[in-house]
């Protein structure tokens, strides 16, 4: 076992691996190429950045350092995105800063890019929290969400919340009445400044912003959330009502 007296090699078996151990002056000690862990057992040195190391092994990734433990790349360098060379180029550490390699975006999550020399969020994906100081993935309508932040879609003119799926507000419902569904709607009875804010699902010529609140327009009556024809209209049409 580790530490324990040899005379060649062979007598030192440390955790089922020859490899894993040498003889040097007698003495059972870890491998060139493996470190000391608890229970004395050796392991075989990390090949990938963020492995454990300890200060004294070697360096099989260039311009990386073991730092706290663990392999880092050295100052000046940025971890490749498999973790297993060290980039020449410093981390940006502000949002739309100046870049050259994808990698110095790290800082702002795996959905930051470099885009023409500058960190930006990859927009068909994620969108930037400059309160969390991240490029945060999108939730599209309808998906499963944790939290409004989470609710998202590109060029969508309206606030999206977070109801254990994403959706329009309350009170709001999603514009079905456009091609490109691109905003949320004021039911009726809402707060409108203008006709164009208002939704109805059947109808739209149905609607009118009369004092600032979406409503049926004069012959018509608001019915389970539409507008429908008044069952008197003719009789109010002809007493001008």
């Amino acid at each position: 076992g580790l530490f324990e007296k040899c005379k060649q090699t062979i007598d030192c078996y440390v955790n089922a691996d020859f490899e894993a151990s040498i003889c040097d002056e007698g003495i059972c000690k870890c491998s060139r190429g493996f470190y000391q862990r608890e229970y004395r057992t050796c392991r075989r040195e990390g090949k990938k950045l963020g492995e454990p190391c300890q200060n004294d092994n070697v360096n099989y990734i260039q311009k990386s350092i073991c730092r706290e433990g663990r392999w880092s790349c050295s100052k000046g360098t940025v971890a490749s995105k498999d973790n297993r060379k060290c980039l020449d180029g410093n981390a940006t550490r502000e949002y739309m800063g100046n870049c050259h390699l994808d990698e110095q975006c790290y800082i702002f999550g795996p959905n930051a890019v470099c885009n023409n020399n500058t960190c930006v969020c990859n927009e068909n994906v994620s969108h930037y929290v400059e309160s969390e100081l991240f490029c945060w993935g999108n939730m599209g309508i309808d998906k499963t969400c944790k939290q409004d932040r989470d609710c998202y879609v590109k060029n969508f003119r309206s606030n999206l919340i977070c109801n254990i799926t994403c959706g329009c507000p309350d009170d709001t419902r999603l514009n079905k009445d456009k091609m490109s569904l691109d905003s949320c709607m004021p039911v009726l009875g809402e707060t409108c400044t203008n006709l164009g804010e208002c939704y109805e699902s059947w109808n739209r010529n149905r609607v009118v912003c009369r004092n600032g609140k979406c409503a049926c327009i004069w012959d018509y009556m608001i019915s389970n959330g539409v507008c429908v024809e008044h069952p008197q209209s003719s009789q109010l049409f002809l007493n001008g009502k």
